[in-house]
């Protein structure tokens, strides 16, 4: 018999300090796995759309990332953060004298895979396993099956790129969606309506107490 669904209350958002916990899970050789989890927490791409990212998508010296966007299939210029360019063109500066193909993200040559590019299970499992480390694991509801679903996935990435625009833009919810690569601003809503949500209790609870 499967166990009803329970919510917690998280929402799914990360702050800056945990996505640090979360780098630090990662050890010192993993840096093509700190620029993919930057990647997604600077600029809110999906695990697929970073594993296929290709060395030419990079445009006006890694200003510019090119994306064709997932569910929508369009493709999307993005704006690359100063901090994450240089962060990106330090990787590759020692990553070109090992690429074998035109991805960017590709295995390590120790870890044996045949793949053009790392894939999103490998991204998925590296995160859960800097996840642990950093002692993020707290659960955001249990599912009908009565798995847990954990407050931080790598989504939780995207979740948090789009807060954080959402709030600079001046609460503009049209470019939020564009720049998210959304179909839909409905789907945006549905994103930024929790943190909303969150906010008016804090400022109800202030006036209350």
């Amino acid at each position: 018999m499967s166990r009803k669904k329970v919510k917690t209350g998280f929402i799914k958002y990360l702050n800056d300090g945990e996505f640090k916990l979360l780098l630090d899970g990662l050890e010192r050789w993993d840096y093509n796995f700190r620029c993919m989890f930057a990647i997604a927490y600077y600029v809110g791409l999906r695990r697929v759309e970073i594993c296929r990212i290709k060395t030419a998508d990079f445009k006006d010296d890694f200003r510019i990332l090119r994306v064709k966007v997932a569910k929508a299939g369009k493709v999307i210029d993005r704006i690359v953060p100063e901090k994450l360019r240089l962060e990106l063109i330090s990787y590759w500066f020692c990553q070109k004298f090992f690429s074998t193909n035109e991805y960017f993200f590709q295995p390590s040559i120790t870890s044996g895979s045949k793949k053009p590019h790392i894939q999103p299970s490998s991204l998925n499992w590296k995160f859960h396993i800097s996840r642990k480390k950093a002692g993020l694991e707290d659960i955001y509801y249990i599912r009908k099956n009565g798995s847990p679903l954990y407050r931080v996935s790598f989504h939780t990435l995207r979740h948090s790129f789009l807060e954080r625009f959402y709030k600079a833009s001046g609460n503009d919810l049209v470019i939020t969606s564009q720049t998210i690569g959304h179909t839909k601003t409905s789907t945006t809503v549905r994103y930024v309506a929790s943190g909303k949500r969150k906010e008016r209790e804090k400022l109800i609870v202030n006036m209350i107490c």
